[in-house]
């Protein structure tokens, strides 16, 4: 067994690490939010159409209760739009530090931050490369190459080679299932059914009620893609974490042997 140096070259990597596991927590905020304004979604388009239906069938419907549901759907509306950028913009800082932090900690990744964000916004391009980004992510932070770190001798400089203990390194923590495949679909699927449903016409009671339908199947797809995106992102932070716990607690002579190469810190 080998004594550790005193500063272990994994240790300047940490703050990039613990940023992108707080980055993590405001995007599974985001996220959360995204499911209550979903579900607020449904509730206003159901209810607006319960209304079209009581108009159809000649029931009495007063115009306050017309322009409360228009109102309220309205706002429903708004909400998932300014969501919608919030969640956007917290998700890719996430993705951006992760990333650098993967490449940090001498995971094999294929694309550079700037390229897995830049990779959501170029047309075609963005039908496949993001998922590709984020499952090389997934795939490359636990490599099996990657050794488990392994308890060392450390000298506590009391008592010269007597006074030596061991130095055990911190239990892994469970590594949550990420359905990297499953959270694209749905968020791919959720995409296409509200473009289609935002040409559909709504000149027409029956026309706007088709129309609050095509909301409600939408924003159901939109609360599994953000259920799922909420697992991926803890799956794949968790895998980020461990593999800081493994490169930071084996020695550089380990480290090496693996093929395990350390970037320098940079900013981002």
């Amino acid at each position: 067994m080998n004594i550790p140096s005193a500063l272990h070259p994994a240790e300047a990597i940490e703050p990039s690490v613990r940023a992108a596991e707080g980055r993590a927590k405001l995007a599974i905020a985001a996220l959360s939010l995204t499911l209550a304004s979903r579900a607020f979604s449904i509730y206003a388009a159901l209810s607006q159409n319960a209304l079209l239906s009581q108009v159809q069938a000649g029931r009495q419907v007063e115009r306050e209760q017309l322009a409360a549901s228009d109102l309220l759907t309205g706002t429903a509306v708004l909400s998932q739009l300014a969501l919608l950028v919030v969640t956007a913009v917290l998700f890719l800082r996430w993705l951006h530090r992760t990333t650098l932090a993967s490449r940090m900690l001498g995971a094999m990744l294929l694309w550079s931050p700037k390229d897995a964000v830049w990779s959501f916004f170029i047309p075609f391009v963005n039908i496949k490369r993001p998922y590709e980004v984020v499952k090389n992510v997934h795939d490359a932070l636990l490599d099996p190459q990657l050794p488990q770190p392994q308890a060392m001798v450390v000298a506590d400089g009391a008592g010269g080679y007597r006074s030596v203990q061991l130095e055990a390194p911190p239990p892994p923590r469970p590594l949550p299932a990420a359905a990297v495949g499953a959270w694209w679909g749905t968020y791919w699927l959720s995409g296409v059914i509200a473009n289609g449903t935002s040409r559909s016409t709504a000149a027409t009671i029956e026309g706007l009620s088709t129309r609050n339908v095509g909301t409600v199947i939408s924003s159901l797809f939109d609360v599994a893609s953000a259920v799922l995106a909420i697992v991926m992102i803890r799956g794949v932070t968790a895998r980020l974490t461990e593999r800081y716990r493994r490169v930071r607690f084996s020695t550089p002579e380990s480290l090496q042997a693996a093929g395990v190469v350390l970037e320098p810190p940079s900013a981002g």
